[in-house]
């Protein structure tokens, strides 16, 4: 019995120790190889999927999870940059919306302490991940490891929605999120994970369906596509169905004609899970003790569809919303138009104009909108300008001849993400494409100049001997 009593005394201390030995190992490892930072990103989010909000210290605040790992992943893109190990670093629209950001951020700390400390987080976290593959060089083999990497994080965040699905069904409420469900009371059970993490799981469809090739050992695992598009149908994440759509679209649109093979097998792949879902059986209903109803799939799924087509339920309010708030910032002085309001800053607005409406303090489940009132008319500005980089530069990698299917790729999931943040916010497990195309950005802009330098002095060539081939004047 003393012996356990020591070893209880002795076991924090011991793992204290273990981890300031093997934290800044596993930072010494991320700072070269890039895959395993990657896995330190989607394994964060995959953890925290399992086991929300679990703090790690209390130091004066509570330090969560993603917390630790996140400030470690930017203290690790700070390293890369200053030690020259990523090359010319440059992104003008980045670094604008990180001063801004950094510029809120320190105000509200000052007047809003913890409060503004916490509504940073999620904007810390996707500029963390996004710095840390923006600080490597994108050649073919990184862009196959993002690949891979979000591959498997999106298969892990499926088994965690089966379990779930399975918990529901048996009633195991201690399998479930705190509140059972992500979605507004009286509605479906089976909406078991946020939408962040359904996005990823689309975005992961396409990516097998439309782009296997760029990890072709990944190839052989397509029919996971099917498994992950049933599985964001049945999530119910109605904005996640229409990035997704846009997503698709795109990828009919500019896929490689030597690929026109997975698109051929997409299509009927998609027609299958249409009728797959269509043709799910009815669970009966029966008492549980879960606070939500316990609904068919099928029937909740039509229903979440034409309460989107209808505006109605959270598709009113959020509209509402919207304007509520963009009519505060645009009353709130010259400092609020031009850089927006510190963090910790209320959004207190109402779900409607109507009497009686509900008092509502959340995110404005509109990215743009959250960043013109947060950040201003130049936070805007900057965020719009640094997806336009991205957008272009992953645009002007489709002609290259190793990485062109990558370049599709990237244009895909950004063009998703940009119709994603219409109705939710940003996400570190999205930016990691934004750090990806950002990086390839800041390798083809030097490339186009010489392109465009060898090009003119090309003309200038061909003039000169065309002018040297004709007759002399006597």
């Amino acid at each position: 019995m003393t012996a356990l009593n020591l070893l209880s005394l002795l076991l924090p201390f011991a793992m204290m120790i273990g981890l300031g030995i093997l934290l800044p190992l596993l930072a010494v490892v991320m700072l070269r190889r890039f895959g395993v930072g990657l896995a330190v990103v989607l394994g964060t989010a995959v953890v925290d999927l399992l086991l929300p909000n679990l703090p790690v210290m209390r130091v004066g605040i509570t330090v969560y999870l993603p917390d630790l790992v996140l400030s470690g992943v930017a203290l690790v893109a700070l390293l890369r940059a200053f030690s020259g190990a990523s090359g010319r670093l440059r992104s003008t629209s980045l670094l604008v919306f990180v001063l801004i950001v950094g510029l809120n951020l320190v105000q509200g700390l000052m007047q809003f302490k913890g409060t503004a400390g916490a509504a940073a987080r999620p904007t810390f976290y996707a500029l963390a991940s996004a710095a840390y593959v923006w600080s490597f060089a994108m050649d073919r083999q990184h862009l196959a490891t993002l690949f891979k990497a979000l591959a498997w994080g999106a298969l892990a965040m499926a088994a965690v929605v089966l379990l779930r699905w399975a918990a529901v069904l048996l009633d195991v409420r201690e399998l479930l999120p705190a509140d059972g469900s992500f979605q507004p009371q009286g509605h479906s059970v089976w909406r078991v994970v946020a939408s962040a993490e359904s996005l990823l799981m689309a975005e992961v469809a396409l990516s097998f369906g439309f782009f296997a090739a760029i990890a072709p050992r990944l190839v052989g695992m397509r029919l996971a596509a099917l498994v992950l598009l049933l599985v964001t149908v049945a999530l119910q994440h109605r904005s996640v169905w229409l990035a997704a759509t846009a997503g698709m679209l795109i990828s009919l649109w500019h896929i490689d004609r030597s690929e026109k093979r997975v698109s051929r097998w997409m299509l009927p792949m998609l027609a299958l899970s249409a009728a797959l879902v269509a043709l799910m059986l009815a669970n009966p209903e029966r008492p549980s003790s879960l606070a939500l109803p316990r609904g068919d799939v099928a029937s909740d799924i039509s229903a979440s569809a034409r309460d989107a087509i209808a505006l109605r339920g959270t598709a009113a309010d959020r509209l509402s919303s919207w304007r509520q708030l963009v009519a505060q910032w645009a009353g709130s002085g010259p400092r609020g138009l031009a850089l927006g309001a510190p963090f910790g800053t209320s959004m207190e607005r109402y779900t409607s104009d109507d009497i009686g409406a509900r008092k509502i303090a959340y995110q404005p489940h509109n990215f743009y909108v959250e960043v013109l009132v947060s950040h201003g008319v130049l936070g805007l500005a900057a965020f719009l300008a640094m997806f336009g980089v991205a957008l272009r530069a992953a645009w002007r990698l489709r002609g290259d001849e190793e990485r062109g299917l990558a370049g599709h790729w990237l244009v895909v999931l950004l063009v998703c993400q940009l119709v994603y943040y219409l109705t939710y916010g940003i996400d570190f497990m999205q930016t990691l494409v934004l750090g990806a195309a950002l990086s390839v950005a800041r390798e083809i802009r030097p490339n186009s100049q010489s392109a465009r330098v060898a090009r003119l002095t090309r003309v200038a060539q061909a003039t000169q001997a065309a002018q040297a081939a004709k007759p002399g004047r006597r």
